[in-house]
This record gives C-alpha cells, structure tokens and sequence, in this order.
C-alpha cells in the first residue's frame, strides 16, 4: 500500500498552519511560513487536540528551512536530531494523495 502523501502551508505562527518540529535541542518550535511536502508516517487520535500526524518531510529544501530554523547556540544533551520529523493535524492538509 502506497504511503500517504498531504502537502500543507503554514503561515509561520503557532496560531493557523499547525506544522510542528523538533530544535536541535528537543524543544518544539511552529515551523516557518512556506509550504510543506510530507509523507504520513503515523496517524493517531488525541483526546486534547483531535486527529494528529506524524511524518517526514521529502523535499530537502523544506528539510533546510527547518534546519535553519531548528538550529540553536546550545549543545544537545543525549538529543537525536531528525529536522525532517514534522508534526500536524490532518485537518491542516491542503492536499492529500
């Protein structure tokens, strides 16, 4: 079975165009304004928040704005970094193949 494939466009706030990920520290950051190829890896329900998506991004471009974004002046502490790991709703798809 092919792998679901959902493009979304976010507006680089926290608020609209929900598309989150993980600095090179851990912590969680809105990623910037722009839009994003991703492949769904996971889909789950959460009680808090509604249906959720784990995935990857496929196109490195995309993979380099997070990185640029992501990128912090502190030394990880036991932290793998994958800045291609993105996490949304699926109701923030404006395309879904």
């Amino acid at each position: 079975m092919p792998l679901k494939q959902v493009t979304i466009t976010t507006n680089g706030e926290i608020v609209g165009g929900h598309l989150f990920f993980d600095n090179d520290v851990g912590g969680t950051e809105a990623a910037p304004k722009g839009t994003y190829h991703i492949v769904v890896l996971r889909e789950f329900y959460d009680y808090e928040t509604g249906d959720r998506a784990i995935g990857t991004l496929t196109r490195p471009e995309e993979i380099e704005r997070l990185v640029k974004a992501g990128t912090t002046r502190y030394e990880p502490k036991n932290h793998s970094w994958h800045p291609a790991r993105v996490y949304f709703h699926l109701a923030d798809a404006t395309e879904v193949n």
